[in-house]
C-alpha cells in the first residue's frame, strides 16, 4: 500500500492499529452510561466490566464492599451490560411490587447458555409465558396440597431423627449438609414424583450423587459465560455449542430421568396416578387442546415446559432448603442458649414461635439466594434514578439483610428481632418479594419446621472445636462456607421427649401438621 511521500506500508500494519482501536471502542463503549446518568459505581475494565471482581472475591464480599463505598444505589457492568445495584427499600418496592409491570422479567444475561429445556422453567421465562406457567403451578403449593404432603414429610423427618440419634449414640460428628440434603431430597422425590427414595440411608443413590456433583460446580467461573459477557450478540451461538458438546453429565442424567418419569406417568391408568407436582403438570399439558373450530389450540404446557418445571423444582427445592437447614443447625450449635428456650414436642409444636423466629434469623444471615435481578421493559425513573429500557436491576439480598438501618446489629444472631418484625416487609428478601416471590416458600418452611421438630425432640447440636464462631465463605456465587463440610456434634437429649417419632407415622395425633406449623 502506497502512502504519503511514496512510502510503501504493508496493509497489515495499517489494519492492526485500526482493528485494535475498534476492539477497544467495542470493549469500552457502554461504560460511560451510568456516569452520564449521574450514578456512581466501581470502575469497569475493558470488555469484562466489573465481572472479574465477582470471580476473585465472590458475590457476597464484592457487593458488601461496593455498598460501603458507593451507598445503596450504584451502577456496575456485567461484561458490557449495565446493571443498577440497589438496596434502597423505596426503589425496591417500586421495582418488585408497585411498578412490577415494567420489571416482570429477570435480567437473565446467561439465558442463552442454559441447557435445553431448562430455559423454559418458571425461574427463567418472562412475559406471558411466565404468567401462564406460574398460574398453572401455583395450586401445587396451596394449604390443601401441603396437607396432603404432611404424612410423607413426617416420615422423612422420622428417618432423619433416627439417623442423628444413631450418630449421637456413637458420639460421632454430623455432616449436616449431607444429612439434611438427603432428607430434603427424599421429601422432593415423594412430594413431586410420588417416589419413595431412602437416600438418607444410601448417600450413593444416583439422584443424590448427581445433584451433589452438580452443586459442587455451582459458582465456578465458566468460560462460556465469560465469552457471552464479552460478546452478547454471540451468546445464542455459544449456548448451542455449549449445550451440544459440553453439557455436564449430571444435567443430562437428571433431564433423562425426569423425561422418563413423565412418559411412564402418561402410560399409567387414570385411577393409579398419584396427586403430586408431576401429575399436576401433566394434567395441564393434556387439557384445553382441542378448539371448537376443529383446530388444535396451543397446549397450556408443552412436554419441554413440564420437564423444565420439574428440573427447577428438583434443584431449587433441594439446594435452598438443605442449605438453610445446614446453617440452622450451625446457628444452634454456636448459640446453645437458643436451644434451651423451647423443648420441642408434638404436643406443643403449634406454640414454638421461637423456633420460627430462629428459622427466619437463620435465613436473614444465610439467605440461600444472595441476589435477584429484574429487567426494565421501558425507561423508568424512580426517586430521581433513571433506569433505561433493557437495563438490569440487581437486588443484593445479603446487603439488605445485613444493613444496620434495617436490622440493628446485623452480625449478631438474634431470633428475637422477628418477634415483632413483619416478615412480609420488603426488607426481608430471603424468598424474594412481590409477584415473583419464591413459589415454593411455604413448602420449604414446612420442610424445615417438621425436620427440626423431629430432630430437636431427640438430639441437640453441640459446637465442635474446629467449628468457627463466625462463618466465612468461599469466593463462589452462593454462600458456600469456607469450613466445608460443616461438622457438628449430635448429643442425645436426656428428657422423655428425646425419642424419635414412630416410623412411617401419618399426619394426625402426634405428627406435625400444616395448621400447627
Amino acid at each position: 500500500m502506497e502512502l504519503l511521500f511514496g512510502i510503501d506500508v504493508p496493509l497489515s500494519v495499517v489494519l492492526l492499529p485500526v482493528t485494535l482501536l475498534l476492539a477497544y471502542l467495542y470493549g469500552t463503549w457502554p461504560y460511560g452510561t451510568w456516569r452520564s446518568l449521574g450514578i456512581r459505581g466501581p470502575p469497569p475494565t475493558a470488555f469484562f466490566g466489573n465481572t472479574r471482581a465477582f470471580s476473585t472475591k465472590g458475590t457476597l464480599y464484592t457487593l458488601l464492599d461496593w455498598s460501603k463505598e458507593y451507598g445503596r444505589v450504584y451502577g456496575i457492568y456485567l461484561g458490557r451490560q449495565p446493571l443498577l445495584v440497589t438496596s434502597d427499600l423505596d426503589i425496591l418496592k417500586e421495582v418488585l411490587v408497585k411498578d412490577f409491570g415494567h420489571f416482570s422479567d429477570r435480567f437473565n444475561a446467561g439465558i442463552a447458555l442454559t441447557a435445553r429445556p431448562i430455559e423454559k422453567g418458571v425461574f427463567f421465562v418472562g412475559g406471558a409465558d411466565w404468567k401462564r406457567i406460574r398460574n398453572i403451578i401455583t395450586p401445587t403449593f396451596s394449604a390443601g396440597k401441603l396437607k396432603m404432603m404432611e404424612h410423607f414429610i413426617n416420615r422423612c423427618g422420622t428417618d432423619l431423627a433416627e439417623n442423628l440419634v444413631e450418630i449421637a449414640e456413637h458420639k460421632g460428628k454430623v455432616d449436616v449438609k449431607e444429612y439434611f440434603g438427603a432428607y430434603t431430597l427424599d421429601v422432593i422425590t415423594g412430594t413431586a414424583f410420588g417416589l419413595q427414595v431412602n437416600s438418607q440411608k444410601d448417600f450413593s443413590e444416583p439422584f443424590v450423587s448427581n445433584i451433589k456433583k452438580m452443586m459442587s460446580r455451582a459458582g465456578r467461573t465458566n468460560v462460556f459465560f465469560i465469552l457471552a459477557a464479552l460478546a452478547p450478540f454471540l451468546a445464542p451461538l455459544i449456548g448451542k455449542i455449549r449445550n451440544r458438546f459440553f453439557q455436564p453429565e449430571t444435567i443430562s442424567f437428571l433431564l433423562h430421568n425426569i423425561g422418563h418419569m413423565v412418559e411412564e406417568r402418561k402410560r399409567e391408568k387414570q385411577d393409579r396416578r398419584p396427586v403430586d407436582f408431576l401429575q399436576l403438570l401433566i394434567n395441564a399439558e393434556s387439557s384445553e387442546v382441542a378448539a371448537s373450530s376443529g383446530n388444535v389450540s396451543k397446549k397450556r404446557l408443552t412436554k419441554d415446559e413440564i420437564i423444565a418445571q420439574v428440573f427447577i423444582f428438583f434443584i431449587a427445592g433441594y439446594e435452598t432448603t438443605a442449605t438453610t437447614l445446614q446453617y440452622l443447625a450451625y446457628s444452634l450449635a454456636v448459640h446453645p442458649d437458643v436451644q434451651k428456650r423451647e423443648k420441642p414436642s408434638y404436643e406443643n409444636v403449634g406454640k414454638l414461635k421461637y423456633l420460627e423466629q430462629t428459622i427466619y434469623e437463620t435465613l436473614r444471615l444465610f439467605p440461600p439466594v444472595t441476589m435477584v435481578t429484574r429487567m426494565a421493559s421501558e425507561t423508568v425513573t424512580i426517586k430521581g434514578v433513571t433506569i433505561p429500557k433493557g437495563f438490569g436491576v440487581l437486588v443484593p439480598i445479603c446487603d439488605v439483610l445485613r444493613d444496620p438501618e434495617y436490622f440493628p446489629e446485623p452480625e449478631k444472631f438474634m431470633p428475637e428481632r422477628f418477634s415483632s418484625a413483619n416478615k412480609n416487609d420488603v426488607s426481608f428478601l430471603a424468598f424474594g418479594f412481590g409477584p415473583r416471590l419464591c413459589i415454593g416458600m411455604r413448602l420449604a418452611l414446612l420442610e424445615i419446621k417438621i425436620a427440626m421438630v423431629h430432630v430437636l425432640r431427640a438430639v441437640k447440636f453441640n459446637k465442635t472445636p474446629d467449628l468457627p464462631e463466625k462463618m466465612t465463605f468461599k469466593p463462589a456465587g452462593g454462600l458456600l462456607p469456607s469450613a466445608f463440610p460443616i461438622l457438628i456434634q449430635s448429643e442425645l437429649r436426656s428428657s422423655e421427649n428425646a425419642k424419635p417419632a414412630p416410623r412411617r407415622r401419618a399426619a394426625g395425633p402426634g405428627a406435625a401438621t400444616v395448621d400447627q406449623l
